[in-house]
């Protein structure tokens, strides 16, 4: 059998392709994905280091916070299986998993499929550069007054205040829409009233996507985008 190839073999002919206004068009959102781990995982191929990674199925909710304590300082991620809503026989479920890799400074990310009572998410340390969603940061809140917060969480969350990576969605969390975009709207019939119709989710991706731009070029580009997009009635998924 052949070696496995991970996707990080293919990314610079991945990104390549991105640039292709025909392969764009065959890609949904494409042009609101801004960094490499986020473009794999939306053409449904995972990393590496998560196609190789070991599974963990944990009897509980303790169960898995003992992994963590055991687990949190090792760089490499795992699938985690816990139960599906829907399951008859719940073990662990989807909230518990997020809670605890929050405790311990660790994050979910792509999800797979197992079978028709359980499903499966890779987790894996969190990156410096993380933003943090509103609805974790309520998460940490409770957390935090229950007492569950392990150091190596703490830790993570005070790094990630000094780095900015804490306040880095905030803007596009309070659907915050800058200045520049809305004199862009105006560019376009229908654009501004367009998106402000989006349904929250499509409008933080598209706001996240523009608040990330690194130079004033990519964020003039991505507002023209974001308009033009939203004057045809396009928004993200």
């Amino acid at each position: 059998m052949p070696p496995l190839i991970g996707a990080s073999a293919f990314l610079p002919f991945i990104i390549h392709l991105s640039r292709s206004s025909a392969f764009v068009s065959k890609v949904p959102n494409l042009r609101f994905i801004n960094n490499p781990s986020q473009l794999i995982t939306r053409l449904g191929v995972c990393s590496m280091s998560s196609r190789v990674a070991a599974e963990i199925e944990p009897e509980s909710r303790e169960d898995f916070r003992q992994w963590l304590l055991k687990n949190w300082k090792n760089e490499n991620g795992v699938w985690i299986i816990y139960s599906k809503k829907s399951s008859k026989t719940v073990k662990l479920t989807y909230d518990e998993v997020v809670e605890e890799c929050l405790c311990f400074g660790w994050i979910d990310g792509t999800a797979g499929k197992v079978d028709e009572d359980r499903t499966k998410n890779y987790i894996s340390p969190r990156r410096p550069s993380s933003g943090w969603s509103a609805i974790n940061k309520r998460r940490i809140e409770d957390l935090l007054a229950k007492g569950l917060f392990h150091q190596s969480g703490l830790d993570c969350m005070e790094k990630a205040k000094e780095s900015g990576s804490w306040s880095l969605n905030d803007r596009a969390e309070s659907l915050t829409v800058p200045i520049e975009l809305e004199k862009e709207f105006d560019k376009y019939p229908n654009a501004g009233s367009n998106f402000h119709a989006f349904p929250e989710g499509s409008k933080k991706i598209m706001l996240q996507w523009f608040y990330t731009a690194k130079t004033e070029e990519t964020k003039k580009r991505r507002i023209a985008e974001i308009a033009s997009q939203a004057a045809v009635n396009k928004r993200a998924k």
